[in-house]
């Protein structure tokens, strides 16, 4: 008899409900790559404070050389160098006592490797810079050690020809790692063995 008209959707009404749905979710994609790119940044940045630390701790209290060497007065300390090696890092012994560290960049396998870290998710080692060695324009490696019973850090700096800054003490050093989206984070390290994240 009387029929009873039932309403719906129109195709108009379903278009404007997808074109909002999509522009949502480009933005909350879009922006969950911003925070993820900056979450692994600043992940990356507390792992070298934390292998930086771990090597004082190992540097001050008394760690040995080789087990059962029965050597306990190497210096323990973290290597960085953005040409050769801007993804990773090195923890290490101064087995030799010579104030460097003596393996080759690359694998892990010298004498004075302790372990290679590798930075995650493409963050890189960017710069390294110094207000305390006059020249240093051209850094590209720094080494950080620590050797007992002072939890101060001893700080070097390499430029470009291989020589380390040892014209004065170095009292600073700045590492600024980069996200592949273009994002900086440093860490500052005081040779009072202080390291912070600004």
């Amino acid at each position: 008899m009387f029929r009873k008209k039932i309403k719906g959707f129109t195709v108009i009404e379903l278009l404007i409900v997808m074109a909002i749905s999509v522009v949502l979710f480009g933005v909350v994609l879009f922006n969950y790559g911003t925070f993820n790119d900056k979450a692994s940044l600043s992940s990356s940045a507390q792992e070298v404070a934390v292998g930086i630390r771990q090597a004082q701790i190992y540097g001050i209290n008394v760690k040995e050389a080789t087990v059962g060497g029965g050597n306990f007065n190497n210096s323990y300390g973290v290597y960085f160098n953005r040409i050769s090696s801007p993804d990773a890092y090195y923890i290490f012994v101064d087995k030799n006592n010579n104030g460097v560290y003596s393996d080759p960049i690359g694998a892990c396998g010298g004498t004075e490797c302790i372990e290679k870290i590798l930075l995650k998710n493409g963050v890189t080692v960017h710069s390294i810079t110094s207000t305390s060695c006059s020249g240093a324009s051209s850094i590209i490696g720094v080494q950080v050690f620590f050797k007992r019973p002072n939890p101060d850090a001893i700080i070097k700096l390499m430029d470009y020809d291989g020589y380390w800054c040892n014209s004065q003490v170095i009292t600073n050093a700045t590492i600024t790692l980069k996200s592949p989206k273009g994002e900086f984070q440093t860490i500052n390290i005081e040779n009072t063995g202080q390291i912070y994240l600004p």
